[in-house]
């Protein structure tokens, strides 16, 4: 009899904690945003900031999307001159890792845009 109560109270705290563990994986996984690609990154930029367009234009799409960017214009670096440099935060996530895209803007002298590059950096714990 000691033996089935015992057993019943077991099974009762196995499945709270079954139903606790389900939960906090569906919340997780609903809370969490999809992963922005690269890719789509760059679609976009391409199409919203397309080579040849304004410093202001470039400046003010990042200003619209919320999107951290700062400008640099060091005379000692010739590869730091007239560089926007943008950080697209937690765009992937894993256990370890988030994920976060960076761009490099390389404009003119006379503030239009020359070329950029994207890439994924990654921070660990």
């Amino acid at each position: 009899m000691q033996t089935k109560k015992t057993l019943r109270i077991l099974v009762v705290i196995a499945a709270v904690v079954a139903t606790i563990l389900i939960c906090r994986f569906v919340a997780q996984r609903s809370a969490t945003p999809q992963p922005l690609a690269v890719e789509e990154v760059r679609k976009q930029l391409e199409r919203v900031t397309p080579v040849g367009s304004s410093r202001t234009a470039v400046e003010s799409y990042f200003d619209s999307q919320s999107i951290q960017h700062s400008y640099t214009d060091d005379s000692k670096f010739s590869n730091e001159r007239r560089v926007e440099l943008a950080l697209i935060r937690s765009t992937s996530r894993s256990q370890l890792v988030r994920g976060d895209i960076q761009v490099r803007f390389q404009f003119d002298e006379f503030g239009r845009l020359l070329n950029y590059s994207i890439r994924e950096v990654f921070t660990g714990p």
